[in-house]
């Protein structure tokens, strides 16, 4: 039986992974963007970001 700290154990370290995946995307978009002189839309290409996930990468650029 799982007990309620084991289950919000498990969902802060959920939350703490998706924060670093997003968090990882953002600089790699940000260094794409700087080095190869590409605008965010190809930086979001060339990275295989979905195109339903663009305008939450592009709020996180402002």
């Amino acid at each position: 039986m799982c007990d309620y700290g084991d289950y919000v154990e498990k969902m802060g370290t959920e939350k703490g992974i998706a924060q670093g995946m997003e968090q990882g995307l953002f600089l790699s978009l940000s260094s794409l963007m700087e080095n190869m002189k590409v605008d965010l839309h190809e930086a979001m290409k060339l990275l295989n970001i979905s195109e339903d996930e663009y305008d939450h990468y592009a709020k996180m650029m402002k």
